[in-house]
């Protein structure tokens, strides 16, 4: 998760600067970071509460059963030698809660780089450099890159494409929107 981040943390310094804010020296104000943090915070912690909470009482338990491979290890040979097909559910439900935390986290940070680094509206009324903007990109791009690519996703023991289902996409977008505005609030 770090690595593929970084693409877009790398990029950061080749961002535009709105204006008004390299005009004159801003005033260093610690009581403005102090309220930015506690209101932040708790804010990043209540989406990653949420997205834990949905994949752990509704879309891990809820999925399709993976049957006996999970990543490059196929367990299904010992698992089956004890008869139990609980545990097969159980590093099921493990891999696509994995899956789930690793593409939401990875989409969260990458999008709330837009909005924390302008306080004017992102996107809109203050754009990234090309550069940033293509990194951020390029990032959450290679994020699902490597939950989707079936030999990718071997490797890190990720679930395969059918078993994450699409629904937790449409939620993470709902609770993206969601962070996002909160972050908006939080800058003012």
């Amino acid at each position: 998760l770090d690595l593929i981040t970084d693409v877009s943390c790398a990029c950061m310094p080749f961002d535009n600067v709105d204006p008004h804010l390299i005009k004159k020296p801003l005033r260093f104000d610690v009581n403005e970071i102090k309220w930015f943090i506690f209101f932040f915070g708790p804010i990043s912690s209540i989406v990653d509460l949420s997205a834990f909470a949905l994949l752990f009482y509704f879309i891990a338990p809820n999925a399709p059963f993976m049957g006996g491979t999970i990543g490059a290890y196929d367990y299904s040979w010992t698992l089956a030698a004890e008869g139990s097909v609980d545990a097969m559910r159980l590093l099921s439900f493990t891999a696509i809660f994995q899956t789930g935390f690793f593409i939401e986290s990875l989409v969260t940070q990458n999008v709330v780089y837009l909005f924390l680094r302008t306080d004017k509206l992102p996107l809109i009324q203050s754009r990234p450099s090309l550069t940033f903007g293509f990194s951020i990109v390029v990032s959450v791009l290679l994020g699902f890159f490597v939950i989707y690519v079936p030999d990718v996703q071997n490797v890190f023991g990720f679930a395969s494409n059918p078993d994450l289902p699409w629904a937790f996409i449409a939620i993470l977008v709902g609770l993206l929107a969601a962070y996002l505005v909160f972050a908006l609030i939080a800058k003012k």
